[in-house]
């Protein structure tokens, strides 16, 4: 790591109920150059929370009690940064204390390479609360290129996640980034390799999930002329067309067990083999691995090699869900209603008040990405079949109507006869999408916010793939009116 922590000087709290030996952590922070303070008790660590602006808290406390004690100090000081300790069987408080935002989660005995690499995480935690405070605007540019790289939010998360990103460009450390599907994984994988390299430098994103098992190895590293059946010619691999750039690896934890081993090694040894040849090649490859999966529990359930979790985890970005950041929804929608009426070459569009009041109650089970797909549908339908973008809209449950296990009608009170069946109205988006494109599954899917094979298996199963495929009418009515 860089010797910026080293030489500074930093508020430590260690918070010990005495079953946890922390000495090998109290001597880390020492050597860093850390103030430490002891506390006994949750009484003692609230003493000094109250007297001393604490940066790092160290956190060894029984179970039973270890997230609600998290969570008094977090409450009591939010901007401390946080590592917990605890037994190497407990996953569930360990996913706890990911989830609050801990650095990291180290199981007894300690090993030290393990703390000494949680620490480092803590320089850029540190580094980037130290820059110097501003007004982040709604749709902050991490990256002024073409195109630029935006991360919108005013959410304390999203400020923290930008400002995580920008400390990151002195950095070339793993990247784990995780959260739900369509949270925006790969806009920020782009954020990190751009403020690092700009133009410089390719990008390179594999989805692992969706290269088969035979081909994902020779597709990584690399193979040699004649390494199999087929091989006619050599292959430089992802690693190799990333060179001197950032490889994001999508999907992590569905690479096979094997295959992680090898990754590990090369993330380790810097080098790769290329399938068929026995000579090392070295690489210059920044790493980001994305998942929508929690990380820790694919490392329980033994998707995820232990080994590869901490390699990759140098620094962990966790991306929450937009139904836990509404704070965001105001800037995403007028981002994206700006970034589509670009595009179209209009002006941006005033969303009537019934359409915008269901895209702020909406929980958005999709994230951003079903958002944006929405906000795309206003403008493809703001000249003719508005009535379907209604229907697919209205076919969304908001928060409160989907807690009553109903949808909510335009007027009146709730009945069984509001209920629409979830297939038709699957079907009747699916139906509407391919007529509006013609019946091209690549825009339909891309209108629809799913992938393209699993639009066909849909399509499949509702009997569309044929001429009689039947449309359901839809509600009429506009979406759009006036300018901005």
């Amino acid at each position: 790591m860089s010797e910026g922590i080293r030489r500074g000087y930093f508020q430590a709290l260690v918070l010990c109920d005495g079953h946890g030996d922390l000495r090998l952590a109290r001597a880390a922070l020492t050597r860093r150059g850390a103030a430490i303070h002891d506390a006994a008790c949750v009484a003692d660590a609230m003493g000094v929370l109250d007297s001393v602006p604490i940066d790092v808290a160290l956190l060894a406390w029984p179970p039973a009690e270890a997230e609600r004690t998290a969570r008094t100090l977090l409450d009591a000081q939010p901007s401390l940064r946080l590592l917990a300790f605890g037994p190497n069987d407990d996953v569930r408080t360990a996913v706890a204390m990911i989830r609050l935002g801990a650095v990291d989660y180290l199981v007894h005995p300690i090993d030290a390479r393990r703390l000494d690499e949680a620490l480092d995480r803590l320089e850029v935690d540190l580094a980037a609360a130290d820059e110097p405070a501003r007004a982040w605007s709604d749709d902050e540019v991490l990256y002024n290129g073409n195109p630029p790289i935006v991360l919108v939010g005013a959410s304390p998360e999203m400020v923290r996640v930008r400002k995580v990103i920008r400390a990151l460009a002195d950095s070339d450390a793993t990247v784990l980034v995780h959260g739900d599907t369509g949270t925006g994984k790969e806009v920020v994988a782009r954020a990190i390799h751009h403020v690092r390299h700009g133009m410089n430098g390719p990008f390179v994103a594999v989805n692992c999930a969706q290269i088969s098992g035979e081909l994902i190895e020779s597709q990584l590293f690399g193979h040699v002329k004649g390494a199999f059946t087929g091989a006619v010619a050599d292959s430089q691999g992802f690693f190799r067309a990333a060179e001197g750039g950032t490889l994001l690896l999508d999907e992590i934890s569905e690479m096979s067990p094997p295959l992680q081993a090898k990754l590990l090694r090369a993330i380790q040894e810097r080098e790769i083999v290329p399938l068929g040849s026995t000579e090392p090649e070295p690489v210059d490859v920044r790493i980001v691995a994305a998942t929508n999966r929690d990380p820790l529990r694919a490392v329980a359930d033994g998707t995820l090699r232990p080994d590869l979790y901490y390699r990759l985890s140098q620094v962990n970005i966790y991306l929450p869900p937009l139904r836990e950041r509404p704070k965001d929804l105001p800037g995403l929608i007028r981002y994206f209603v700006g970034l589509h009426a670009k595009r179209c070459g209009t002006r941006p569009k005033r969303i009537e008040p019934r359409v915008k009041e269901f895209l702020v109650q909406h929980d958005w089970p999709g994230n951003v990405r079903e958002l944006e797909n929405v906000i795309h549908r206003i403008f493809t339908f703001q000249k003719s079949h508005h009535g379907l973008l209604v229907s697919n809209l209205l076919g969304h449950v908001p928060a409160a109507a989907r807690a009553a296990g109903r949808t909510a009608p335009a007027d009146g009170p709730l009945t069984e006869a509001d209920v629409v069946p979830l297939d038709e109205l699957e079907r009747g988006a699916i139906s509407g999408a391919l007529a509006v494109t013609g019946g091209n599954r690549t825009q339909a899917a891309r209108l629809l916010g799913i992938e393209r094979h699993r639009l066909t298996r849909r399509i499949r199963a509702y009997g569309l793939d044929g001429p009689d495929g039947s449309r359901r009418s839809a509600p009429a009515g506009g979406l759009c009116a006036g300018r901005t």
